[in-house]
């Protein structure tokens, strides 16, 4: 008996969806096709890296900066590291190389990637092997047709498909039109714990410098006390153990000032910033380019009650929806969300 393909779409391409798609495809990968869509310009999400208009080898890292391990997750997921560090996408961030790094356990490690950080999420993307992957895809609603759900974006594109999975901040699935509104709002218990998700917000701020300037700072990066903007700098190509890189650097704000200032723009906020660190640092080098990014789903600070992974929000079609918003922030909780939902639609193939 010959089994039905179904129709796979991962709705984000940040490292939730990139880690479910390289899970489905390693155990279901004659039973789907598997498509990507997302609203931005290209994958990352979170872990987004953006290159300096006048050269490409100038990375800053816009959003996660690193990644910390502590010893009982890297045994849990030593597969998915051991994958990682083999293939070269992640290596150990040098000791000491933060300066007011807050403390860990014992055997806690941390890791940086040499290509910037939307380059592990593009290798995850990789092991996926989407039939297709389509960016500028802003999806606005998800309509049941039969056993089909039809996705629709603000541009008027629609298709249908077997299963939809939503990588989207909590906040973003509740802004969703067509059945999904009525569907949450006849599982109240799904549509208040979404609404009891809460993210931080916070300013990014890229510098990219001309080869040969130089920041002599003694560290690498550095959280920032008692400052009214600033929570983070980093010297990013040093970061990233690639000192003969041109230098970038990237400034993160704290979270009272991204709450605050979250619903200004970035034309308004963009001066703000450029003086607060020309104030910290004068006497670094004027940059080349500048980049001003707004995070208003920073990091989750109140995730969906009980860390459950990902929720279900049709059986038959299957949409379902993971990410940070259902385990917290952090790599290792976007793996656990990610095989929550491999999970999900293993059983759904079942049926």
């Amino acid at each position: 008996m010959q089994t039905m393909v179904q129709r796979v779409l991962l709705i984000g391409s940040g490292i939730t969806a990139a880690l479910t798609g390289a899970l489905l495809r390693k155990q279901a990968a004659d039973r789907i096709t598997l498509t990507i869509w997302d609203k931005a310009r290209g994958a990352g999400g979170r872990m987004s890296t953006s290159r300096s208009s006048g050269d490409s080898e100038c990375l800053a890292d816009l959003g996660a900066q690193y990644i910390t391990v502590l010893p009982e997750n890297f045994e849990k997921n030593r597969e998915i590291y051991g994958n990682l560090l083999e293939n070269q996408i992640i290596e150990p961030l040098v000791l000491g190389a933060v300066s007011g790094m807050k403390e860990f356990p014992s055997g806690t490690q941390h890791f940086v990637t040499p290509n910037g950080m939307s380059s592990l999420v593009k290798y995850l993307i990789s092991l996926s092997a989407p039939e297709d992957t389509l960016f500028q895809h802003h999806v606005s609603a998800i309509t049941q047709i039969g056993e089909k759900l039809q996705v629709e974006t603000t541009t008027g594109t629609k298709e249908e498909f077997d299963v939809v999975i939503l990588t989207l901040p909590a906040p973003q699935v509740l802004q969703l039109g067509g059945d999904v509104p009525l569907l949450l709002k006849s599982q109240p218990e799904l549509e208040d714990g979404l609404r009891a998700v809460k993210f931080s917000s916070r300013y990014a701020l890229a510098l990219y410098f001309n080869s040969g300037d130089g920041q002599h700072e003694p560290w690498a990066a550095k959280y920032i006390d008692n400052n009214p903007v600033f929570r983070y700098a980093s010297i990013e190509n040093r970061k990233r153990n690639r000192p003969e890189k041109p230098p970038a650097a990237v400034f993160h704000s704290n979270v009272k000032f991204g709450s605050e200032n979250i619903e200004k723009t970035l034309i308004d906020m963009e001066p703000i910033l450029l003086e607060e660190y020309k104030n910290l640092f004068p006497k670094w080098p004027k940059p080349a380019a500048i980049k001003c990014h707004k995070w208003r789903y920073s990091q989750v600070t109140s995730p969906f009650p009980g860390k459950i992974g990902g929720i279900s929000i049709l059986k038959k079609p299957l949409l379902i929806s993971g990410g940070d918003s259902f385990t917290g922030s952090g790599f290792d909780n976007c793996i656990e969300s990610a095989r929550c939902l491999t999970k999900n639609v293993l059983e759904f193939l079942e049926t």
